[in-house]
C-alpha cells in the first residue's frame, strides 16, 4: 500500500474543494486533492451549468413560438431534442475542458501546484486518510483535513421508492429522449426548473410539494407568479401534498398523491425526485473520530469552518448551509486558508466566513432572484416598510413585451436600511446584485433612490419599487 505524508489534504473537488486548495497552497504548504468522481463537483458536471445550458435552450424555443408577436415569422416551430442535449454537451464540455476527469480542473491543480488523487476517502485515523480507487489503495497523512464532500440526492420515504427507476437531478440532465410524463417530487429551485424545461418541450409535467407554495423560501407575492407562468406552460401543480405510494403499471408508475383528506393517483412514465439532499459522507468515518454532526447530519463548523476537531475543516453542500456554488466557493477559501494556518501553527490569524448577503437566482420563466430578508424574516426583528412594483410597468417592458413580474423591496421602517429584496421577471439574476450591494453597504431608501438608472432598463424596477414603499 502507497503512504505519502502532506500538510492539507482536501477531500471533495467541487467548487469548495478547489477554493480550499487554491487558498491552502497560497499560504506555501504542500497539498493533495482527492476526488472519487469527475473533477469540479457536481455544478459544471451534472448541475448548475448543464441545467441552465438546457434553460436556455427551452428559452429560444419558446420565443421562436411567440416570435409571430414582434413580425417575424417563423412558420411551424420545432426542435431537435438530440441538438439540444448536444448543445448542453458542449456547454459543460467547454466549462470543464472534457476528458474521463475534467481537463481544464487537472490542469488548474497543476498550475496551483496541488497533488491530485482519484479515489474514495475514509478516516482511518485522525491525520490519516485511507484512499481506494479501483482494487488500489493509498494512505495519506495529513496534519490537516478539508472536507468538503459535497452532497447526494435525498430519497424520500415513499412506499415502493426501492422498486422504482427513479431519477434524480443527474439522470435528468443526462436524458436521451423526453419522456411523456413526468411526475417531479419536491417544487424549490431544482424541482421548478425541470418543470420549466421539460414543460417547455411538451412533457406532461406534475409537482407535488409538501408546502403550501412553490419556491416556498421565497415572498408569496413572486412564488405565486412562478406558480401562474408553470401553469401556462401546462404544469400541474399538488402543493400541501405528499406522495405516499408508488406502483408500477405496464411502462408507467401511479403515484399515489395525498393532499389534505384527498387523494389522487397520478400516472407518469418518469418521476424525478428533487426534495433536497443529504450530506455525503457515508464512507468517511466521521462518527468514529468524534466529528460532530449537526441533527441532519451535517458536519458542524463554526465561522472559521473548523469542525469540531482542530485540524479538520469543513466547507461547502457537506456542512448543511446555503447550498450554491458561490457560497461553497467562499466557504472552501476560508477553510483552505485556515487549514494551512493550522499547520503553521497560526490559529490567532483565522479568517471568518461572511455569508451576510447572499444573492440566489432559480432560473424558471420568467426568472427569480433575492437577497437578504423575506418580509417575514424582517418582520421577526424590525419595523418594516415594503414596497411591490410589476414588471409590466417599466418602459423596457413595454419595448419586450414583457407583462408578468414584480420586484419586492423591505426595509427597516426606523432606519430606512434595506433589508431584503426579490424580483421575477427578465434578467432579475442581474439586477439583484444591486440590491446585494445596497444591503452590504447599509444603503438607505433614500441613497438607493437617488441614483440614476438608464431608460429603458429593467433596473428601474428598483426606484420605481422605492418610490412605492410604505
Amino acid at each position: 500500500m502507497d503512504e505519502m505524508q502532506v500538510d492539507v489534504l482536501v477531500i471533495g473537488g467541487g467548487s469548495a474543494g478547489f477554493a480550499a486548495a487554491e487558498a491552502a497552497a497560497a499560504q506555501g504548504v504542500s497539498v493533495a486533492l482527492v476526488e472519487k468522481e469527475r473533477l469540479g463537483g457536481e455544478c459544471p458536471n451534472w448541475a448548475c451549468i448543464p441545467t441552465k445550458a438546457l434553460l436556455r435552450c427551452a428559452r429560444a424555443y419558446r420565443e421562436v413560438k411567440k416570435a409571430h408577436r414582434y413580425g417575424v415569422i417563423s412558420n411551424q416551430p420545432n426542435y431537435s431534442f438530440q441538438d439540444v442535449i448536444k448543445y448542453k454537451n458542449e456547454v459543460v464540455h467547454r466549462i470543464t475542458g472534457g476528458g474521463d476527469i475534467g481537463d481544464r480542473f487537472i490542469e488548474v491543480l497543476k498550475e496551483l501546484g496541488v497533488q491530485y488523487i482519484p479515489g474514495i476517502a475514509s478516516l482511518e485515523s485522525k491525520n490519516r486518510v485511507h484512499i481506494s480507487q479501483k482494487g488500489k489503495s493509498k494512505v495519506v497523512e495529513a496534519k490537516s483535513i478539508v472536507i468538503c464532500a459535497g452532497t447526494h440526492a435525498f430519497i424520500p420515504p415513499i412506499e415502493g421508492i426501492e422498486e422504482v427507476a427513479y431519477w434524480t437531478f443527474r439522470d435528468a440532465v443526462s436524458v436521451e429522449a423526453l419522456p411523456e410524463s413526468l411526475v417531479i417530487i419536491g417544487a424549490g429551485p431544482v424541482g421548478v426548473e425541470f418543470a420549466t424545461f421539460f414543460s417547455t418541450f411538451g412533457t406532461k409535467v406534475s409537482l407535488v410539494q409538501l408546502d403550501e407554495m412553490i419556491l416556498s423560501r421565497e415572498e408569496p407575492e413572486l412564488a405565486e407568479v412562478a406558480a401562474d407562468s408553470l401553469k401556462a406552460l401546462g404544469v400541474q401543480m399538488f402543493t400541501g401534498a405528499s406522495a405516499r405510494s408508488i406502483t408500477q403499471s405496464g411502462h408507467e408508475y401511479d403515484i399515489e398523491v395525498v393532499q389534505g383528506d384527498r387523494m389522487r393517483v397520478v400516472r407518469s412514465e418518469q418521476i424525478l425526485l428533487a426534495a433536497g439532499k443529504r450530506a455525503d459522507i457515508a464512507s468517511l468515518n466521521l462518527d468514529v473520530y468524534g466529528i460532530t454532526l449537526t441533527d441532519r447530519r451535517y458536519i458542524n463548523v463554526n465561522k472559521s469552518q473548523q469542525t469540531s476537531l482542530n485540524h479538520i475543516f469543513a466547507a461547502g453542500d457537506v456542512t448543511g448551509g446555503m447550498q450554491f456554488t458561490h457560497t461553497a466557493h467562499h466557504e472552501g477559501s476560508v477553510a483552505g486558508h485556515n487549514a494551512a494556518l493550522a499547520v503553521k501553527k497560526l490559529s490567532r490569524d483565522y479568517v471568518s466566513s461572511n455569508l451576510d448577503v447572499i444573492p440566489r437566482v432559480t432560473f424558471c420563466s420568467p426568472e427569480l432572484a433575492s437577497v437578504g430578508m423575506t418580509e417575514e424574516q424582517a418582520g421577526d426583528r424590525y419595523e418594516v416598510k415594503t414596497g411591490l412594483f410589476p414588471v409590466g410597468g417599466l418602459g423596457r417592458s413595454a419595448t419586450e413585451g414583457v407583462e408578468n413580474g414584480i420586484m419586492k423591496l423591505i426595509s427597516d421602517a426606523k432606519t430606512d436600511k434595506i433589508l431584503g429584496g426579490s424580483m421575477i421577471g427578465p434578467h432579475a439574476g442581474e439586477v439583484i446584485h444591486e440590491i446585494a450591494l445596497a444591503i452590504k453597504l447599509n444603503a438607505t431608501t433614500a441613497q438607493l433612490g437617488s441614483l440614476i438608472h438608464a431608460f429603458p432598463t429593467f433596473s428601474e424596477i428598483i426606484p420605481s419599487t422605492l418610490g412605492s414603499m410604505e
